[in-house]
């Protein structure tokens, strides 16, 4: 049954997360808006990152861990994986000085996926911890110098403050190593995740229907975008926090004031049954609407010298006793030749009744060398004669047709089309080789 596979899924993802989301490909997870137009084996590769990152963080029980999961361990591959798994359920590891042996493993394979390999219950109290097998030593150490067993040390914070991290410091041990290993002494093997804190869903409410405005309900972010937050409140569709409901200032990417599977108590703005949407809200009820900065530009517009920027000064212009500015028209004087003669010609389109452009056009017109006919018998005009007709005056399309006109036509008349029929990859190549042939030419 499709609906009992389902309920053992979930049960899964809420008694472990880590197990069952390593357990399916994290591209399908919906991780981001548009996670689906950047290159998936990229993506693929990111994310498998970010598993071995939690992975080797919260550490994998090697005696109960499946295959999957400890594919995900730092130096570890799937082939190993596998083998460790079938090893763990016939004879269960007693220690991680088994691994040393462990056919596969050389010791450069067990100093990388050492420390994340925990066994509880098993000889050394210290093998289920995140303290690596080659700062045993150093624990041995520390538990001397105060009259201890290393495993006394384990939540043993009082024991731990009365000791100086520096003070353990060389023989090639640099401090960072010395913090973590205190670090981990001091949780004791417990493990490094929050309690989680699951939304109280109501009960009465299990679809969209149910819902009404002004209804306050409990949900969790589920998707982030920067134009909002997707929330689940317990019902079969999920909600939108619009990024201009989200604070009761101005709120430029949804990103920068809640997070993933952030838990959050909403305000119910509108149920739109038709469309399938619901609108939700974290504003302060009866607040205003966010304005955006004191200046009434937001930052996305702040650019230099545009809105939201530092605003354009206007260029000053010089006095007039400092001369004129550099690149502006100079006014003519009264009588110069070229106000004398654009006067004239102003005077001869008056007589005329002609407005200041219809003597231009006039002129164009009736310039010497412009066919009258610009078409040939048929109807279309050709291309090379219309090119001919505006160079000078000569017979069928406007005038005698230059040289490189007649080049041109000449190439495409000597250079047949090439036949559709053949392999595309002998089209391109005879398409690149006239390419190849034009660029020589034009050099």
């Amino acid at each position: 049954d499709p609906r009992v596979l389902q309920a053992i899924s979930i049960a899964r993802l809420l008694r472990d997360p880590l197990i069952e989301l390593t357990r399916q490909d994290l591209r399908s997870l919906d991780v981001g808006s548009y996670h689906g137009d950047v290159d998936q084996e990229f993506l693929g590769a990111v994310l498998s990152e970010v598993a071995q990152s939690c992975v080797a963080h919260v550490g994998v029980d090697l005696n109960s861990a499946e295959a999957h999961l400890l594919a995900c361990v730092p130096g570890l591959d799937r082939e190993r994986a596998v083998a460790l798994r079938e090893r763990a359920m016939k004879e269960p590891f007693r220690s991680r000085a088994e691994l040393r042996s462990f056919p596969g493993f050389d010791e450069q394979r067990f100093h990388w996926s050492g420390g994340f390999l925990r066994i509880r219950g098993g000889d050394n109290p210290l093998d289920g911890t995140g303290i690596h097998p080659d700062q045993y030593e150093l624990v041995g150490t520390m538990a001397a110098k105060l009259g201890l067993e290393p495993k006394d040390l384990l939540g043993n914070s009082a024991a731990l403050d009365s000791l100086d991290p520096q003070g353990f410091v060389g023989d090639g041990l640099p401090l960072e190593t010395v913090q973590y290993t205190f670090t981990q002494l001091r949780d004791g093997g417990r493990d490094p995740r929050a309690t989680f804190d699951p939304p109280q869903f109501r009960d009465d409410l299990k679809s969209l229907e149910d819902l009404k405005e002004g209804m306050t309900l409990e949900g969790v972010v589920t998707k982030l975008a920067s134009f909002g937050a997707f929330v689940d409140v317990g019902v079969d569709q999920e909600g939108l926090i619009h990024v201009s409901e989200i604070s009761d200032e101005f709120v430029g990417d949804a990103g920068d004031h809640v997070r993933l599977w952030q838990k959050l108590t909403v305000r119910i703005l509108g149920v739109d049954l038709e469309r399938r949407r619901l609108s939700l809200s974290i504003r302060s009820p009866g607040a205003r609407k966010p304005r955006r900065a004191e200046d009434g530009r937001g930052p996305r517009d702040r650019r230099p010298g545009g809105p939201g920027g530092e605003a354009r000064r206007p260029r000053p212009r010089p006095a007039a006793a400092d001369g004129p500015v550099p690149g502006a028209a100079v006014p003519a004087a009264e009588g110069a030749p070229g106000v004398r003669r654009e006067r004239k010609r102003w005077d001869d389109r008056k007589a005329v009744g002609e407005g200041p452009r219809e003597g231009d056009r006039r002129r164009k017109r009736d310039r010497p060398g412009r066919s009258e006919d610009r078409t040939r018998e048929g109807g279309e005009a050709d291309r090379d004669g219309r090119r001919g007709g505006r160079r000078g005056s000569g017979e069928e399309g406007g005038g005698e047709r230059s040289p490189r006109v007649i080049e041109q036509k000449a190439r495409r008349e000597a250079e047949p089309e090439i036949d559709p029929n053949l392999p595309e990859t002998e089209q391109f190549r005879l398409k690149l080789e006239r390419l190849r042939r034009k660029f020589e030419k034009g050099r």
